[in-house]
């Protein structure tokens, strides 16, 4: 996850985070708050500094705001492009009246995309009402799938950090924009056919869960003979050798 970033082209189609009704609740708070701005009365070069102020720590804030109700960035990025134009930076010599045209026309721009986006909340996938953990590991092995099967059999809905790492997302950003979820099943299996050790990769991840989400909320199980090291954060792993389903059915109930 802590690879090279590569650009790659996703035909992934984005997915809403939050309930149709939630996030249309923030998105219409945010459109107040922008029309809110174009009825400021601006008489001084002061004020009109103070309200361009204001319109980017909103902007901003609309685009934080999206990140947090979409899977993908996708919406966000759409919005931080949308109506931008050469002419827009262009301010130089212009009176203050035209500079207030201008800072007004971004607003409202900014105002319809957000509107645009609310109207069509409707048309992407809804949030699952499951209970959502994440779930890491190195290589695709017979155990992992094992692994996968039995914990959507239990009832979860598992966020594949694979899929965010290949999107360009870290940890950091997958944990900021996916809600309120507390735990994290962990596979430790070889980096290679080769190898019996752990891809680094994931053990640094491990560590990274552990401190982001608490030790008893990641749940780490260790493939067949793969090494792992026996002192890591007084982590106590689940063999995959025995009754793993029975062991790792009771932790997720803690």
């Amino acid at each position: 996850m802590f690879r090279k970033k590569t650009k790659t082209t996703s035909t992934e189609t984005p997915k809403l985070l939050l309930s149709t009704q939630a996030a249309s609740k923030e998105i219409s708070q945010q459109i107040r708050q922008g029309e809110a701005l174009l009825d400021e009365k601006i008489d001084s070069d002061k004020k009109l500094h103070a309200v361009e102020n204001r319109f980017n720590k909103w902007n901003n804030e609309n685009f934080n705001l999206l990140k947090k109700i979409f899977n993908l960035k996708k919406i966000a990025q759409e919005y931080a492009a949308s109506t931008i134009s050469v002419e827009a930076f262009l301010t130089t010599g212009l009176t203050r009246e035209d500079k207030v045209k201008k800072l007004h026309k971004n607003i409202h721009n900014k105002c319809k995309k957000l509107d645009s986006i609310n109207s069509s909340l409707e048309i992407f996938e809804q949030p699952s009402t499951k209970q959502k953990l994440y779930f890491l590991h190195a290589t695709e092995s017979l155990f992992v799938q094992q692994v996968k099967d039995f914990l959507e059999k239990q009832g979860f809905e598992l966020l594949l950090m694979k899929q965010f790492s290949q999107a360009g997302s870290t940890i950091f950003d997958t944990i900021q924009t996916t809600g309120d979820i507390d735990k994290a099943v962990i596979v430790l299996n070889p980096e290679s056919e080769s190898s019996q050790y752990p891809d680094q990769n994931l053990l640094l991840e491990l560590g990274i869960f552990v401190g982001l989400l608490e030790r008893q909320n990641v749940i780490a199980l260790r493939e067949s003979d793969t090494i792992v090291p026996q002192d890591y954060h007084g982590f106590h792993y689940i063999n995959s050798i025995g009754g793993w389903q029975q062991e790792l059915k009771a932790r997720l109930k803690d």
